[in-house]
């Protein structure tokens, strides 16, 4: 995992231990190891629908569903992840991640989405209480850009602005 910061807090370095137990479940197809820090009311933003999904269990569904319709491990990777401690209770981190896996029929996919988590620590631990991933969209097409480039100048409406522009 790389972080935009070079010296950290006992508080940031347990939070940012969340993204490596999600790496290890991931590749271990563990849905409870994987859910382990999540508040058991988390809101979460997701890639897949539904636009909003409310509680744990929601979450333990996607991933049961997730791993249910891939083989092997999932690679899992983390970039630029900043960490912020606001307070002794609040925390917020930012980052991109990139996950590859094997659907069922053979094909690999890879994907590469942003992501926001606020975190509250709770009887001593810091859990997730709100997640949101996002995917860039061409918005001409309105299809995911699963492997936007992570810097640069984005147009929004794809080859049509790039021919409007001729």
């Amino acid at each position: 995992m790389t972080t935009t910061q070079t010296t950290l807090s006992k508080d940031e370095q347990d939070v940012l231990a969340h993204y490596d137990n999600i790496t290890e479940a991931l590749q271990t197809r563990d849905t409870q190891r994987a859910m382990a820090g999540y508040d058991e009311n988390v809101m979460v933003f997701d890639i897949a629908p539904p636009l909003r999904a409310i509680g744990k269990a929601h979450s333990e569904e996607t991933y049961d569903t997730a791993f249910a319709m891939t083989k092997g491990p999932w690679l899992c990777e983390w970039r630029e992840m900043k960490v912020k401690v606001i307070d002794a209770t609040n925390a917020y981190v930012t980052g991109i991640f990139r996950q590859v896996y094997t659907v069922i029929t053979g094909e690999q996919v890879s994907l590469t989405s942003r992501l926001t988590d606020i975190f509250e620590k709770k009887d001593g631990r810091w859990l997730v209480v709100h997640e949101h991933i996002s995917t860039p969209v061409d918005m001409q097409t309105g299809q995911a850009e699963m492997n936007a480039d992570l810097d640069g100048r984005g147009v929004p409406f794809g080859e049509l602005a790039r021919s409007a522009a001729k």
